[in-house]
């Protein structure tokens, strides 16, 4: 091989080696991207769900209104997952509300008072449930019985307790 068939060796290996590390530098902005906040670029259409529950839609000039809403996290990219999330915040705060209502006090530094939570058991779909004592979970709702969870599923309904607050597919 001589020096200008080298030469034009290395060029293409160095756009090569440019073309990966692009590739690679992508890769990195979607990773980055999936734990953040969903933004809408400007001037795009977004829906977001305003005080009273209504599903809005708007476009992106990135005025305060706009920069509350999306810091928020009430930013969407469709009516379908704005209303889906309306309704996952409505029926966990009923369900919540139902369960603090109607539950004993719990008392955290008491190891010997059970606290009791359900679960999803996706082998035999069935709703399950179960106590804890000393342990406690950032993301679940505990009750002073298994009963009042049962009241609480039934007073939101089964469906909207697996749809919005399991979060599972029909």
């Amino acid at each position: 091989m001589n020096k200008e068939e080298l030469q034009n060796k290395i060029s293409e290996v160095e756009k090569m080696l440019c073309e990966l590390k692009d590739e690679l530098e992508d890769m990195e902005e979607k990773e980055a991207e999936k734990g953040k906040i969903w933004k809408p670029a400007d001037d795009e259409t977004y829906w977001y769900v305003d005080l009273d529950g209504e599903i809005c839609k708007s476009a992106s000039i990135r005025m305060c209104f706009d920069t509350y809403t999306i810091n928020f996290g009430n930013c969407y990219p469709t009516k379908e997952k704005a209303e889906f999330e309306a309704n996952r915040e409505k029926y966990t705060r009923l369900f919540r509300r139902y369960v603090e209502q109607h539950s004993e006090p719990l008392d955290w530094g008491n190891v010997y008072q059970d606290k009791y939570y359900c679960y999803y058991r996706h082998n035999s779909r069935t709703i399950e449930f179960s106590n804890a004592a000393g342990i406690q979970d950032a993301f679940i709702i505990y009750a002073s019985s298994e009963e009042v969870l049962k009241e609480a599923i039934d007073f939101i309904g089964e469906d909207n307790f697996k749809r919005f607050i399991l979060q599972l597919e029909n």
